[in-house]
């Protein structure tokens, strides 16, 4: 696994990859996020790509997944290429891709001292030599305030107990 940050006027972006699929595909996915400085979009580009000395064999399918807490309440949007999420908050937010559907699936929430819940998942289908590379949003819409907390600093945090 490879980890890199970078910051400059469009943010702070953070790439990082791993080999979890090169064993039965062959490929390494590597993801780069990048955080918008006033905190209203973070963009993403997931790529597919094959270890080196290594072909692709086949079109194998990919798929970039977005689980869904149980309280998020997620809507289609009529172009298939997104869907809407609001938060208990009424806070809306978008998960686009502009060149790929964006579907909702079913899903299931472990995190809960209640057992497993049922959820909901935004999914991107694609195949690794058709879509090496899929891009999306996820942007806070329109007209809704800007997040008000602001990002700690390291010197904020105590120091983890080695």
């Amino acid at each position: 696994m490879e980890a890199r940050r970078a910051t400059d006027d469009r943010g702070v972006t953070v790439t990082a990859s791993h080999d979890g699929y090169v064993e039965r595909f062959g490929l390494v996915h590597e993801r780069a996020l990048t955080l918008s400085p006033d905190g209203r979009t973070l963009s993403g580009v997931d790529l597919f790509r094959a270890v080196e000395g290594r072909t692709i064999e086949g079109d194998p399918k990919v798929a970039v997944r977005f689980h869904l807490h149980p309280s998020v309440r997620a809507s289609q949007r009529q172009d298939g290429q997104g869907v809407v999420l609001q938060l208990p908050s009424g806070v809306g937010w978008t998960l686009a891709s502009p060149c790929f559907s964006v579907t909702l699936e079913e899903s299931v929430y472990l995190a809960s001292a209640h057992g497993a819940r049922r959820s909901e998942q935004a999914v991107i289908h694609a195949t690794a030599r058709g879509a090496p590379s899929i891009a999306w949003t996820l942007e806070r819409l329109p007209g809704e305030p800007a997040p008000k907390r602001r990002m700690p600093v390291a010197e904020e945090f105590d120091a983890l107990p080695l």
